[in-house]
């Protein structure tokens, strides 16, 4: 037999629905780097990951993930992906 629940007739206002989890600064670059590198992107979110949380870890790098797009992919691609980088970083 199957129970079902009633809602409470006094409350006629909906239940809050809970806010999503906010995304950490390292979640963040993680995806920044997935959308701008793609299949690419393996060796940058290792070096992302490696920065834990720690902003300054980050901001390192961060400079070495341009340096990596640079060398192995492209001058302006690196350029770019640095800028964006360093906008989410706050610098």
């Amino acid at each position: 037999m199957a129970r079902r629940l009633k809602a409470n007739p006094s409350s006629g206002a909906p239940l809050p629905v809970p806010a999503p989890p906010r995304q950490t600064l390292g979640d963040r670059l993680r995806a920044l780097v997935q959308a701008e590198l793609g299949a690419h992107a393996a060796q940058a979110l290792e070096l992302i990951a490696a920065g834990g949380e720690d902003p300054a870890r980050l901001a390192a790098s961060a400079v070495e993930v341009e340096r990596l797009t640079r060398l192995f992919i492209d001058k302006r691609k690196a350029d770019e992906l640095g800028r964006k980088l360093r906008d989410e970083l706050g610098r």
